[in-house]
């Protein structure tokens, strides 16, 4: 869980970097998610980053929801 609290914080960061304001939201717009997989430091090729960025962002709210759902039952 402390795993994925620190990359979704840091993902945060990147987001906020980026819109310079207070968001949680990643943007569908291809080359804002492009500007925030580098931010979070993937440079493969811009397709490859961008489902490199969600394909991370979806296991780690994966496990998150898990780890919630077992502890709480929901």
């Amino acid at each position: 869980l402390s795993k994925s609290y620190l990359y979704l914080r840091r993902l945060e960061s990147c987001l906020q970097m980026e819109n310079e304001q207070q968001t949680h939201t990643l943007k569908s717009n291809a080359s804002e998610q492009l500007k925030v997989a580098r931010r979070m430091g993937i440079f493969s090729k811009p397709d490859d980053a961008i489902n490199q960025l969600n394909e991370q962002l979806f296991r780690t709210t994966a496990v998150v929801h898990q780890i919630f759902s077992e502890a709480y039952g929901n």
